[in-house]
């Protein structure tokens, strides 16, 4: 503790102004008995003449205190003045209770900084605040958007143009107008028995065309071939007496669709769907699609499937001509056999269901014999059936000294009497 040199006060000696006088404490040493000003090296205060020591702090642990509402210095509990700032203390603080030296507050000051002021305090975001009017714009302005793709799609799809080569260069044409392809309809069928020079229909494609010539070429002559009048009435027949063009649809710059009604004086109308593709300038019939049993049924289709099986039957036929003759001609002295196991036989299609296919034997896979030759044949298994006809007298199906089949020919011109072809299944 230290004294005033002012009003004689015993003061802290960290305090820089009296608690009681409020004067500011002078700059170096007083002495602590008398208050006088003490210089440095003096050992006894020139005024009251007693020996200068430093006298040990008292412990504040006991006291109580107060602290100042300016600066937030602790102070005695009976000081006036602040000994830290020398501002009056004009309000009364309360008195807390005595805690110990090391768990001291953080200053006022600090504290003070991280308060808050009323003016700073956090404000509703603009952003916040007109958030819902921006989300709302957002969805009209991608309604509107998506209303002018969408209107614009629809429309190109009623009005592409489609552009066509042909011989003479390339012409760029509006072939994709509804009010065309109608009016096109209609002349094909105001003049459907039209036919270029070449026979060919004028008013279908290039390949329906082909596939009508293609049938009539594959067609024996004085058959009706493929082609079905009733169904190819519905490009050719003149007797109807009005065409109805119910719906078109444009699937691509080549290709249509138009849905047609055909009304007859004498009987039920024809309700079927024409495939229009789009070539040498101008729109052609390539497919007839009409409905039987609720099923949708093509005459292109239909037309390339029965080429296709005429020409497999014809194929055939003419092996089967050949090999027949083979089979029955008993003025030739060749017969032929063979043996293998039924899945071999199966895979050169000399047997079909434990049967002998006779349609379509093929001399190739036999061995040929003579028809009056006695003959042993080694046959090289522990089982062997005999599948061709032959007079069971004829012939012997016997084992060697291995246990393996084989079979003798006694009686050559009967064993050979009914067929000219052996064939024996083994294991």
């Amino acid at each position: 503790m230290k004294k005033c040199p002012y009003c004689g006060s015993q003061i802290a000696d960290e305090c820089k102004f009296c608690s009681e006088c409020g004067k500011e404490y002078p700059n170096g040493n007083t002495c602590r008995y008398c208050g006088a000003l003490i210089y440095e090296g003096d050992v006894y205060c020139e005024n009251c003449g007693k020996k200068i020591e430093k006298e040990p702090r008292s412990a504040v642990s006991e006291q109580s205190f107060k602290s100042c509402p300016h600066c937030g210095a602790k102070l005695e509990s009976d000081s006036i003045f602040c000994g830290e700032c020398g501002k009056r203390l004009d309000e009364a603080v309360q008195v807390t209770e005595p805690k110990p030296i090391k768990q001291e507050t953080a200053p006022i000051e600090e504290v003070e900084k991280n308060v808050i002021p009323e003016e700073y305090e956090e404000q509703p975001s603009s952003l916040k605040q007109y958030l819902p009017y921006i989300i709302g714009g957002l969805i009209v302005l991608a309604l509107i958007i998506g209303y002018f793709v969408w209107n614009n799609a629809k429309s190109e799809g009623m009005t592409q143009q489609i552009t066509v080569a042909d011989s003479l260069g390339t012409d760029s044409v509006s072939s994709s107008s509804q009010d065309i392809i109608i009016e096109r309809v209609k002349s094909i069928y105001d003049d459907s028995g039209k036919q270029s020079s070449n026979g060919e229909s004028y008013w279908l494609t290039a390949e329906l065309n082909s596939l009508i010539k293609e049938d009539r070429d594959v067609t024996p002559t004085g058959d009706i071939g493929c082609i079905d009048y009733d169904i190819w009435s519905l490009s050719q027949d003149e007797g109807y007496s009005s065409i109805d063009v119910n719906s078109t649809e444009i699937l691509s710059e080549t290709k249509a669709i138009a849905n047609i009604t055909l009304k007859y004086p004498n009987y039920s109308p024809k309700v079927l769907k024409l495939i229009l593709k789009h070539e040498r300038g101008d729109w052609f019939i390539d497919d007839f699609i009409t409905d039987f049993e609720g099923k949708e049924s093509s005459f292109k289709q239909d037309l390339i499937d029965c080429i296709k099986s005429t020409k497999e039957n014809q194929l055939v036929q003419e092996e089967t001509d050949s090999v027949s003759s083979a089979y029955v001609d008993s003025e030739s002295n060749d017969c032929y056999y063979v043996y293998g196991t039924r899945k071999e036989l199966e895979s050169m299609s000399i047997i079909s269901n434990n049967s002998i296919n006779t349609k379509s034997l093929n001399k190739t896979y036999f061995t040929e014999i003579g028809n009056d030759v006695r003959k042993e044949i080694k046959l090289y298994s522990k089982n062997a059936t005999v599948l061709s006809n032959h007079p069971s007298s004829s012939y012997e199906l016997g084992k060697d000294a291995n246990g393996n089949y084989k079979l003798n020919i006694v009686d050559p011109n009967s064993f050979w009497s009914n067929t000219k072809f052996l064939v024996i299944v083994v294991d």
